[in-house]
């Protein structure tokens, strides 16, 4: 996760994203949402991503792909997308 982090910070700045300007607009925003692996956690990355559970934008496509990927012991990517859409994101 280290390394892909790294790359994608690198494709952002590319596309014109500057460091220190967190919350600014951009062209392209990356982040690795989950990875096969499981868990991670360092200073600068958590693995599922802390805001997952919130945003349909990333779960709604990835349950099209993989609602049976658990990300969380038994809850799936499909479980939180239909709590999601039911108005409970933290079930």
């Amino acid at each position: 996760p280290p390394e892909m982090l790294r790359r994608l910070k690198a494709l952002e700045r590319e596309f014109g994203r500057r460091p220190g300007k967190r919350w600014a607009t951009r062209v392209l925003d990356l982040d690795i949402a989950l990875w096969s692996g499981g868990r991670w956690r360092s200073r600068a990355l958590r693995i599922p991503h802390p805001e997952l559970a919130r945003r349909g934008f990333v779960l709604q496509p990835l349950a099209a792909v993989a609602p049976r990927w658990r990300v969380m012991g038994p809850v799936t990517v499909g479980h939180l997308s239909q709590r999601l859409a039911r108005g409970t994101p933290r079930g």
